[in-house]
């Protein structure tokens, strides 16, 4: 069954009748504006009328998987939108319901030009393996999401098939038993084995048209029992909090601005004897570098050249 998810969908198109999709989600949080054009879509056509990553939550509860990820419409400046999709962060949190290979329908010309190359990287445990253009299989025009006369003529978004990027490594440190390993990939692909998970993200609230049927990405993540904020947390603090709380299995991602020797020398030292794995997820391909190379040593032969397969990416 081929499924596509459109975030920040805008209204209901009569043309989405005619896409060969067995079964189609649109997102879109606005009810006031877009209710009337969802009122009589098609069966195989279903409106979430909540905000994103309450959304993505929903869908992963019910083992949801998406072929085609649409994302055109972010609104940040003059639609109502709180936050950017196509961050790292948002499309993380996605990962756990994109098949494994999947295709992208997207556009950058809406970021800020200082952030636009940024979000077109799409470095979020995903490669592009290709660009699509009219005529190969699986593209779908990106003017077909659209209303707007602006993109009736010329070329409007781009069409990616992607690849999720599965490495991890386990390292040891001598005479410690916790298990630690180092994933490039979405931490929230194992959110149900984790016991607690680590995030970086600075706390905002929305305020004004962006916080209708919505909230900040802080607010959604922060209150997820299991999640903790790691700003300004320092190495030992997180050991501590896994003593309190006897945590068994620890996610972290990155921070501490790339600088980790306090883990490092915090990893050979006297760890909660509680703790049973300690894993570093990662999606930006230069994350954990200083990890990386203290776990070289003690890499199994399947994994020898892991950091410069990573680095040869780039």
């Amino acid at each position: 069954m081929k499924t596509l998810l459109y975030l920040a969908s805008g209204p209901y198109l009569d043309v989405y009748s005619n896409l060969s999709i067995d079964k189609l989600f649109f997102v879109e949080k606005d009810d006031m504006k877009w209710t009337q054009s969802y009122e009589n879509i098609p069966t195989n056509a279903e409106w979430i009328n909540k905000d994103i990553l309450v959304s993505v939550a929903e869908l992963k509860s019910r083992n949801i998987k998406i072929d085609y990820l649409v994302s055109l419409n972010e609104g940040l400046n003059e639609g109502g939108g709180g936050y950017a999709i196509l961050s790292d962060v948002v499309m993380g949190y996605l990962s756990p319901i994109l098949r494994d290979e999947f295709i992208l329908i997207c556009d950058f010309s809406h970021y800020p030009i200082d952030i636009r190359d940024q979000y077109a990287r799409l470095d979020w445990g995903f490669e592009k393996v290709k660009e699509l253009k009219e005529g190969d299989s699986g593209f779908i025009d990106p003017k077909t999401f659209t209303e707007s006369q602006e993109y009736n003529s010329g070329n409007y978004g781009h069409v990616f098939k992607m690849k999720r990027i599965s490495c991890s490594a386990r390292f040891y440190i001598a005479n410690q038993n916790v298990q630690m390993k180092l994933v490039q990939g979405s931490i929230w692909v194992d959110e149900e084995s984790l016991d607690t998970i680590g995030i970086n993200i600075k706390q905002t609230t929305l305020v004004g048209e962006a916080a209708y049927n919505s909230q900040s990405v802080s607010d959604f993540f922060l209150s997820k029992p299991k999640v903790f904020n790691l700003k300004d947390m320092t190495f030992d603090a997180i050991l501590e909090y896994c003593e309190q709380n006897s945590i068994k299995n620890l996610g972290l991602c990155p921070w501490l601005q790339g600088n980790y020797q306090e883990v490092i020398k915090g990893l050979q030292g006297n760890l909660p004897n509680s703790l049973e794995s300690i894993s570093f997820y990662h999606l930006n391909i230069n994350d954990f570098e200083q990890l990386y190379i203290l776990s070289a040593h003690y890499f199994t032969d399947k994994f020898q050249n892991l950091f410069t397969t990573l680095k040869k990416r780039c």
